[in-house]
């Protein structure tokens, strides 16, 4: 029975297939900043260096679709840098040695 307060879940995944044959999901994240000290080099300060406060892009990616899609833990992935697009590639895992 249907409570009051109840809400659908949004992350259910009813209907949608769990391989990584799945042809093309999108997700949407946000490119958020990252904030960190430069060492600087400046002969007149009194240490030689000093930091200036830098922000950066930052992009975090988490889940069970990463494994989904073939990114397992550890492996090593090659990221590919065009205008506007990354694309991630998984490298195939080394053979173990006999």
């Amino acid at each position: 029975m249907i409570k009051r307060n109840d809400t659908p879940d949004r992350r259910s995944a009813k209907g949608r297939k769990k391989t990584s044959q799945t042809i093309c999901q999108q997700r949407r994240i946000k490119v958020r900043s990252f904030r960190y000290d430069q060492p600087i080099r400046d002969p007149l300060h009194h240490r030689g260096f000093y930091y200036k406060p830098m922000s950066v892009p930052w992009i975090q990616m988490q889940g069970r679709w990463l494994e989904l899609a073939g990114f397992n833990i550890d492996q090593m992935i090659t990221i590919r840098v065009m205008e506007h697009c990354l694309v991630l590639t998984t490298e195939p895992e080394p053979e173990p040695a006999t």
